[in-house]
């Protein structure tokens, strides 16, 4: 096979004559991908900025609400005894408030069994039915009412659960009334004794005007473990009472059947915790307003910056000054030589 190599005998340096030609050929190519590169980074620099501007946007319409120059803070010096919140209607002032007595929903017991799984009764159907209001009057020794009166709540209507063969042990007449959702919880707690397993029945809600009236239609076993009438037979013994909170507020007596007082204040809440006595100041509270301006001077200055590196022009070194003057206000990712060719190439 013979070799042979361009140019020889001819003194021509083809390989060299070709790569110019090539060069030459792929000039095009280059400025466009100089191009490309020119508009990406224009991209680049108007997308920074635009979300620059919306942030900037943003922080601005955070200073709409006049709600953050007007907001209230409430502070209880003792928080032991209560905590204290600040909402709509609230207004600058100090407080002295003192507890007296927590709220509390009732809680009663039923006499304990052997199992928690034993049928009670004999499966007859039998209904329970659940009353809300006030007892009032009599005397109350080791769970037991004597002489007391009940007055049902006409607000609170009567709620009923049927007991019948299939959940008549003691966890299923526990979780039948759980299921019914009458504002009773029922749970089974184990004192430990030879009959050790105890229907606990606690009412949803705190208050004098939520104790139970508990009356069983059906079967004699389950009436002679269920049965409440704080008026008069009591099978099961009340464990909690049933009663309101008691506090002053300025001197003010209030009561009321949550540990969440409202009203007693105009627009602050007080979380009761324990008797004992406490301040509560309401006071202005200048954190909105702080943040939503420390919010716009950042978002501000970052504006500026990104305005400021999308517009800045560095001139190559050597520029005349009629060229700098030409390219005030063009692009800085254009060369002034690429935009005056003739005027900027000296």
């Amino acid at each position: 096979m013979a070799l042979s190599s361009p140019g020889i005998g001819s003194g021509l340096d083809v390989n060299n004559i070709v790569t110019q030609l090539m060069n030459v050929e792929r000039q095009p190519l280059t400025l466009l991908d100089q191009k490309e590169a020119s508009y990406q980074a224009q991209l680049s620099a108007y997308g920074n900025l635009r979300g620059a501007l919306a942030t900037l946007q943003s922080a601005v319409s955070g200073l709409d609400s006049a709600a953050k120059f007007q907001s209230l803070t409430a502070t209880a010096s003792n928080t032991s005894v209560l905590n204290a919140s600040a909402g709509n209607g609230a207004a600058v002032g100090s407080h002295a408030v003192t507890v007296a007595q927590l709220a509390q929903a009732q809680s009663l017991v039923a006499g304990g069994q052997g199992t928690t799984t034993a049928a009670i009764g004999s499966g007859a159907a039998t209904t329970l039915t659940f009353d809300f209001g006030t007892i009032s009057g009599g005397t109350l020794a080791s769970g037991v009412y004597t002489g007391a009166t009940f007055t049902q709540d006409g607000s609170q209507p009567s709620s009923t659960v049927t007991i019948g063969s299939t959940n008549n042990s003691l966890a299923s007449i526990r979780d039948a009334i759980n299921a019914a959702h009458i504002g009773v919880t029922a749970s089974v707690v184990n004192d430990g004794s030879a009959t050790p397993y105890r229907l606990a029945l606690t009412s949803a809600s705190s208050g004098a005007s939520h104790a139970m009236r508990i009356t069983v239609n059906g079967d004699g076993a389950l009436a002679s473990l269920l049965g409440y009438d704080p008026a008069g037979v009591q099978h099961l013994a009340q464990s909690v009472q049933s009663q309101d909170a008691q506090l002053t507020v300025d001197g003010v007596g209030v009561t009321s059947a949550s540990n969440n007082v409202t009203g007693a204040i105009d627009g602050v809440t007080l979380s009761l915790a324990a008797t004992g006595s406490s301040g509560v100041s309401v006071t202005r509270d200048a954190s909105g307003a702080k943040d939503a301006i420390h919010a716009l001077v950042k978002a501000y200055n970052d504006f500026a910056s990104n305005l400021a590196d999308a517009t800045k022009f560095d001139p190559p070194v050597g520029t005349p000054a009629r060229c700098l003057g030409m390219r005030r206000h063009a692009p800085s990712n254009h060369s002034c030589a690429a935009r005056f060719p003739k005027p900027c190439r000296g």
